[in-house]
């Protein structure tokens, strides 16, 4: 009677080592589609942050150009006064703001302040890196009443 007892007793345990080992392959089998879930989100932020970079890096090379052009503008202008249109035209401030979308772009916003024949103006245009003299030199010229074709 005790072997009885004792087979019983290990079918019992084989029975539920068994149902165990069937609940924990259940489990595994769901943590692997979650970890093949993560991967895909993961895999979707990597992306993300890629193009991010792409869009930075335009960015900074456009604020780059940006910044070449007004050292260029600012040299335009000293070399205008050094040959003696100090009276007629003097520069006060520059200032030029550029959102990170537009500058993508090669486009700025440009503020100038200066004295033209004694008389404080200020000249406000929208830049275009790609067409220098259509967005920068032609309306500037066309505020201090210089014309341009």
């Amino acid at each position: 009677m005790t072997c009885v007892a004792a087979n019983k007793i290990c079918a019992g345990l084989r029975a539920a080592a068994k149902g165990a080992l069937y609940v924990a392959s259940k489990a595994i089998k769901g943590l692997g589609h979650t970890l093949y879930l993560a991967k895909g989100v993961l895999t979707a932020a990597q992306k993300t942050v890629d193009a991010t970079k792409f869009v930075w890096t335009k960015a900074s090379k456009s604020l780059s150009i940006v910044k070449g052009v007004m050292q260029g503008t600012v040299n335009i202008f000293n070399k205008i006064v050094s040959i003696g249109l100090n009276g007629v035209f003097s520069i006060k401030e520059i200032k030029f703001d550029a959102k990170l979308g537009n500058a993508a772009l090669g486009k700025f916003s440009l503020s100038i302040r200066a004295k033209i024949f004694g008389k404080s103006k200020t000249l406000s245009i929208s830049a275009d890196v790609h067409d220098i003299i259509n967005s920068i030199v032609k309306p500037i010229a066309r505020k201090i009443g210089i014309k341009i074709l």
